[in-house]
């Protein structure tokens, strides 16, 4: 027995399947923002709700069409417009492409109320943007604690976005930090006398532990770690010196740090 036990109006039918698509395109939205972190059993689980909608859905909307095009292939054929309307949905092809149009209307609707109570009309874009860690997201998410075993640099670039202008997530140990310009310029710096003056670096590395690790666990705050990006900005443009002078790369050299890759891998490939 069919499901379908009342005759829909043809025109408030290809408006609910109008409205059927436009939860396919959020839920297709959806798949694409997880796919990212597929390797995750959990992520894996969030998407048995979309496949199961889309699924559904298909067979709903198939199912709409076929009864409705039955209903109204055994209706009168008027002349002018109503004539050629009833002739196009008539048709399967016709409903697809009707209900495809009837989601303008409705989503003229959509953003209305969106304006009316308050929201911002890319209050749907901003629900996949305005994330973190995964396909659309455009946030760098903070580390749980920035300054748990980081040095300065580390805990400078968890100042204020603004200020120490993050670029992306990084790797330092196995863990995720974030990256902004002057940690990747004083990290391509030691990196840069470890390789050219071992024993050198050896005797700073061994400074800076003494002395600069200690002071690190004491930025607990974004406006502490913003004071020591300030202070390390006279440091920063030394260290871009240096590089400039004695490294025949530098810039390759700095963007490659954090990125789980040696230098030389990035000048390899370019010059494959």
């Amino acid at each position: 027995m069919s499901v379908i036990t009342k005759r829909k109006p043809p025109l408030f039918a290809a408006m609910l399947i109008a409205g059927v698509y436009m939860g396919n395109v959020l839920d297709i939205l959806l798949v694409i923002q997880l796919l990212k972190n597929m390797d995750n059993f959990f992520t894996v689980m969030m998407l048995v709700f979309p496949m199961n909608y889309m699924l559904m859905s298909i067979r709903l909307i198939r199912r709409e069409i076929k009864a409705q095009t039955g209903y109204l292939s055994n209706s009168a054929e008027k002349s002018g417009f109503m004539g050629w309307l009833n002739k196009l949905l008539t048709k399967s092809l016709g409903w697809y492409l009707i209900s495809f149009v009837a989601m303008i209307p409705l989503l003229a609707v959509m953003l209305l109320i969106l304006v009316l109570f308050g929201q911002r009309p890319d209050s749907i874009v901003k629900a996949f943007t305005e994330t973190a860690d995964w396909t659309f997201s455009q946030q760098i998410p903070p580390p749980p604690d920035y300054s748990q075993g980081h040095y300065l640099c580390t805990v400078a670039a968890g100042g204020h976005a603004k200020l120490v202008k993050p670029q992306r997530m990084g790797l330092r140990r196995g863990d995720k930090i974030v990256v902004n310009r002057q940690l990747c310029v004083a990290n391509a710096f030691e990196e840069l006398i470890q390789d050219k003056l071992p024993r050198f670096h050896k005797c700073v590395r061994s400074f800076y532990d003494k002395h600069g690790y200690p002071i690190s666990q004491h930025i607990l705050t974004k406006l502490r770690a913003d004071v020591v990006y300030i202070l390390m900005k006279p440091l920063e443009f030394i260290f871009i010196a240096v590089l400039y002078m004695f490294d025949a790369d530098p810039e390759s050299r700095i963007a490659m740090q954090y990125t789980g890759k040696k230098c030389t891998d990035l000048t390899n490939f370019m010059k494959g």
